[in-house]
């Protein structure tokens, strides 16, 4: 569970919680910006999310700490979009290879999210703990279905947390073709058995939340956002 869902929703935790998104948003379009925050002194930070420096230390100990937050949270984010986008697909390898080619697709159509994947990899404890349990959850699903032929599952999660790093990282540098994520998924589905044949075809498949931009995505959760002018706490 990210971190604020944890607070409790009386009126000092919400305002708390304004100020942290405040200071995530800022930090998140920072990073997106000029690669990293290392050089950003905590004043323009916290300039840049309309709170003082004060507010800053009350919620975090140092930059360190600010961009792993803001990490988790971007996974976290894309994790619950994958949720959404996958919750009616029911064949779990079709659902394996959505996932994979979303997430790939995420570093070119979201460049927020995109720098801090690159900078961090998909082995960060909190990126990994927002993705895997989706994978492994399909991967289970198939197996047990006989959709899969059976493999060991731990092994595996990380044989493919792996080579989407590897791809993640390759479609940022133009290294590789814009079908990348397509050929990534196909080659996964092999692994795990589907025919060649199968398994390109379903690699190719239109993805479910195909054409949403991140803006949209967002405009639900937007809505359950505290309001914009709450005292800095």
């Amino acid at each position: 569970m990210p971190p604020e869902e944890r607070l409790r929703e009386d009126g000092r935790s919400l305002r708390r919680l304004q100020t942290r998104r405040q200071l995530l948003d800022a930090t998140r379009k920072i990073i997106a910006r000029r690669g990293g925050i290392e050089a950003v002194p905590i004043e323009e930070i916290a300039e840049a999310a309309g709170v003082s420096t004060g507010s800053f230390h009350n919620h975090f100990t140092s930059k360190d700490e600010l961009f792993g937050a803001a990490v988790i949270e971007a996974a976290w984010l894309h994790a619950a979009r994958l949720e959404e986008w996958l919750a009616e697909v029911e064949d779990p390898a079709e659902s394996v290879a959505a996932g994979t080619r979303l997430t790939v697709r995420m570093v070119r159509e979201d460049p927020i999210w995109g720098a801090v994947a690159v900078r961090t990899g998909v082995y960060l404890d909190g990126l990994w703990a927002a993705l895997r349990d989706l994978l492994e959850d399909d991967l289970r699903r198939g197996v047990e279905s006989q959709r899969f032929q059976p493999r060991n599952i731990d092994t595996l999660l990380f044989v493919i947390a792996g080579a989407t790093s590897g791809v993640m990282m390759g479609t940022l540098g133009g290294e590789l073709p814009e079908d990348a994520d397509s050929v990534l998924a196909g080659q996964m589905l092999q692994l795990l058995g589907v025919p060649e044949r199968e398994a390109r075809e379903i690699a190719r498949r239109p993805l479910p939340g195909e054409g949403r931009t991140r803006a949209a995505a967002d405009a639900k959760g937007s809505r359950t956002t505290v309001k914009q002018g709450d005292q800095d706490e």
